[in-house]
């Protein structure tokens, strides 16, 4: 053959291999892993987040939480709403001049709706939208809820000695809550959620003989919880999620007698323990697992590290536990069995190891699982799943083979419903090895393909 024409002939293959060197990687399709700073609350229905119901009266995790101030007997539905009261009850002029106040410095004229608000008559308002009155005409019930109240609420709540709720969620109110509070001691539940309250939290609602849910998520509350707040001996639902709170685990909480729930994306209370979308630091201490009543625990997207308490195991009365989205390490306890009540775990994004333990199968009320983003590894338990399960994510992790091959195929499987794919890490493996030897190949080609080149440019010169 003519050395010119296969000079020409070496090149050509030359520039074909690099040019298909170049070309991208097509797309994995549907095994390719999406983005881990995606919230997984995508994969969730959405009644698992309390933050996204227009209904406040349901917690973050799916679960009925029934307000009793807006139980059906007091809705505020109906604009014109108010509690009919006899003629010969007498309704203190003060209390309606304080409600007045209110009117003026929470720009009442731009009020959605303000029926009877702009009565110049201080002895009316208990016929003035959403205020109710007791048979005796004093004002125990004020719901300006979503209203469009734009201001700070003036410091007069001493004005209302037998209130009992409180509602001025959703609005744009600024400041801070007025420490007149602290004479209102009938209070039960507050509820400032959604506005643009600042500053620490008041300690004066520790001095609330009475109140039983506090709500104030989604406001700019600074520092952590009053000590003052760990003795209220009724407080069931405490929700603080998505404030500015920081520091180590507040001490106070620890020591609410009746919580039962608590949202730390941002809530504390006897019910719900909510402080989600704070910053708190440090470990989640022993000493919550002595808080029996606790029915839902929130510690999501805090920057709690060390490993989970083994007292934890031993709430038996958690419906839902969400530690997601922290620097958790350690393992997953066996003892997690003891979590009988157990409908929701989600302890996604965290550095948590080890095997997974096969007691989550025992967990026969669990609905929704994720443990994906973390670091366990080893076997893939053979546990059969809890019949309710609806919704699990297992994956990314660092599964290494199932202990039993066709666990993967049994649709009972804990395995088969968390979509766990133990043979993907061989597969990945070998991929990677066969693409390896492939480039190796390759590499050898062009190398003999350039020595050719360079004797046949000898040769022509």
């Amino acid at each position: 053959m003519n050395p010119r024409l296969l000079f020409l002939l070496l090149l050509g293959i030359l520039v074909s291999i690099a040019y298909a060197q170049d070309e991208p990687e097509e797309s994995l399709g549907e095994d390719q892993d999406y983005d881990s700073t995606e919230d997984d609350s995508s994969l969730i229905p959405p009644v698992s987040e309390e933050e996204a119901q227009p209904n406040d009266n349901s917690s973050s995790d799916g679960i009925d939480f029934v307000d009793p101030a807006l139980s059906p007997e007091t809705s505020p539905s109906d604009p014109g709403l108010s509690t009919v009261i006899p003629l010969n009850s007498i309704v203190s002029e003060a209390t309606c001049s304080a409600l007045s106040q209110w009117y003026k410095e929470l720009g009442g004229t731009n009020w959605k709706t303000k029926t009877g608000w702009e009565s110049t008559n201080m002895t009316s308002c208990c016929s003035w939208y959403n205020v109710h009155c007791s048979k005796f005409g004093q004002v125990d019930k004020i719901n300006l809820s979503r209203n469009n109240l734009l201001g700070q609420l003036p410091d007069n709540l001493n004005n209302f000695p037998e209130l009992i709720h409180l509602d001025m969620s959703h609005n744009e109110i600024t400041g801070s809550i007025p420490s007149s509070i602290n004479s209102a001691i009938k209070l039960q539940t507050i509820k400032f959620d959604y506005n643009k309250l600042s500053g620490d939290l008041p300690p004066v609602l520790g001095s609330l003989p009475s109140l039983t849910n506090v709500h104030l998520k989604n406001n700019s509350f600074t520092g952590t919880v009053p000590a003052a707040w760990g003795s209220i001996p009724t407080l069931k639902g405490l929700f603080l999620s998505n404030n500015k709170l920081k520091g180590g685990f507040p001490v106070a909480i620890q020591t609410m007698p009746s919580l039962e729930v608590l949202k730390q994306s941002s809530t504390f209370d006897n019910t719900v323990r909510n402080l989600k979308g704070n910053r708190l630091l440090g470990s989640i201490p022993e000493s919550m697992g002595s808080i029996t009543s606790l029915t839902s625990l929130v510690l999501s997207h805090q920057m709690l590290n060390g490993s989970i308490p083994e007292s934890l195991y031993g709430l038996s009365n958690l419906v839902s536990l969400d530690l997601s989205r922290n620097r958790l390490t350690g393992n997953l306890s066996e003892k997690i069995s003891g979590l009988v009540k157990l409908q929701k775990l989600t302890m996604s994004h965290n550095g948590l190891s080890g095997p997974i333990p096969p007691q989550l199968g025992s967990l026969q009320k669990l609905q929704l699982l994720t443990l994906n983003y973390n670091m366990f590894n080893g076997q893939f338990p053979p546990a059969e799943a809890p019949k309710p399960l609806g919704y699990c994510y297992m994956v990314p992790n660092q599964f290494q083979v199932c202990s039993d091959t066709n666990s993967i195929t049994d649709v009972n499987s804990l395995a088969f419903q968390c979509a766990v794919d133990c043979a993907s890490t061989r597969r990945a493996n070998s991929t990677q090895t066969s693409k390896a030897s492939g480039q190796l190949d390759i590499y050898g080609l062009v190398t003999l393909i350039a020595i050719a080149l360079g004797l046949i440019s000898v040769t022509l010169l």
